[in-house]
């Protein structure tokens, strides 16, 4: 009965083969961000990040090739969304990676609701590699706030792919300066910079709000000046600095493990 039930889904199923539909131009679109602003949508793609989404995201359309659909029949039925059948080369176009996996979903860019949780503040990470791998760490921590200011796109598709369904379980907050000392108002605000205090010897006090900064530049000057206190994660070797993403991971677990044991 099932593979009944798929033959007649894939022949009822709208077909693309061409790079004219409407569609599809809507869907390459999204791939410039003043795009995704306007429209409020991003693209993610691939079978492994999509199959982890959970069930509250909210997802326009699906575009699928037919051996993929065979595959991701379970997850494509999941979703109220529409599902569009299309060829190999529409993939290719469609998506941003070399070897599509033959799955691209089109979706709402959530609000970004506080959870007023512990809380990250990004101030200037430009690389959407770096803020992917972030949020994706965030997500496991527990920080699940996540306050942007000049920032690299979070919903660009490398960032999507880089946070490996992070950006679908953090709130990504777009906030100025001037607004972030109302929102952390009642959090211990940490900074991390290598003048400060070993982390490692720090037992945060209530809510941790962690501010990371630029690649080059580290933290902006307002950004430190909003700080309670300054830490660093202690070196060797000479080594004079760390990845801003493997900071901010090294960071967000030493401070869970220090609020817990100390």
């Amino acid at each position: 009965m099932r593979d009944i039930l798929t033959f007649f889904y894939i022949l009822t199923m709208e077909y693309i083969s061409s790079t004219a539909n409407e569609k599809v131009k809507a869907a390459r679109k999204l791939h410039q961000k003043k795009f995704r602003d306007e429209y409020g949508l991003f693209i993610a793609e691939g079978i492994n990040l999509l199959s982890d989404m959970p069930a509250d995201v909210k997802v326009v359309r699906f575009f699928v090739t037919e051996k993929t659909f065979l595959e991701t029949e379970g997850l494509l039925t999941r979703f109220d969304a529409e599902v569009v059948g299309v060829s190999d080369a529409i993939m290719e176009v469609l998506c941003d990676t070399v070897t599509p996996s033959g799955l691209l979903a089109v979706i709402e860019i959530p609000e970004g609701q506080v959870e007023g949780g512990n809380a990250l503040v990004l101030d200037g990470v430009a690389d959407s590699g770096n803020l992917g791998t972030i949020i994706r760490t965030a997500a496991g921590a527990n920080y699940k706030d996540i306050y942007l200011i000049n920032c690299a796109d979070a919903y660009s598709p490398k960032t999507v792919r880089a946070s490996m369904g992070g950006v679908f379980r953090v709130n990504l907050i777009l906030t100025t300066y001037l607004e972030l000392e109302h929102q952390l108002s009642d959090y211990e605000k940490i900074s991390m910079d290598m003048s400060g205090a070993n982390i490692f010897n720090h037992k945060p006090q209530g809510l941790t709000a962690l501010f990371l900064g630029n690649e080059a530049h580290g933290l902006s000057d307002t950004a430190k000046n909003l700080a309670d206190i300054t830490l660093a994660i202690p070196m060797d070797n000479g080594q004079e600095s760390l990845n801003v993403a493997v900071a901010s991971g090294i960071a967000m677990y030493v401070l869970n493990n220090n609020r817990n044991n100390f």
